[in-house]
């Protein structure tokens, strides 16, 4: 997909897409804020394959709106800036530079989840 012919269905697509991962993330994060895993890596290891497989889907038909909605959301906030360059300053930079952010992201669910772990609450610890 150039980013040149970014289309209105492309655009809210991606915008809906982006508002559903943020209200998604939030659940997530309350929830293990809650309920904080034993093994931080686990839910790391979960949002890298569904990551790394939205990725790759992604990349091998950059058309199809369903999956490029998918990678924007996957990869934020880093699809947002990257989103942001392109339409401020009108550069054509490769959607492949989107990618660097999965793992970006993967060192930051885990550095949360091993404070949260940190911080741990025990819940046996009731009157």
């Amino acid at each position: 997909m150039t980013l040149a012919f970014l289309h209105g269905e492309i655009l809210v697509g991606w915008l809906f897409t982006a508002a559903l991962a943020i209200f998604a993330a939030v659940g997530v994060s309350l929830w293990l804020w809650r309920y904080p895993p034993r093994a931080p890596m686990l839910p790391v290891a979960i949002y890298l394959v569904i990551a790394i497989a939205g990725g790759v889907l992604w990349m091998s038909d950059t058309s199809d709106l369903f999956w490029s909605s998918i990678g924007f959301a996957l990869t934020l906030p880093w699809s947002a800036v990257f989103l942001f360059a392109v339409m401020q300053f009108d550069v054509q930079p490769p959607a492949w530079l989107i990618l660097p952010g999965i793992p970006l992201n993967a060192l930051l669910i885990y550095l949360a989840l091993r404070w949260c772990g940190r911080h741990r609450v025990p819940t046996q610890a009731g009157g």
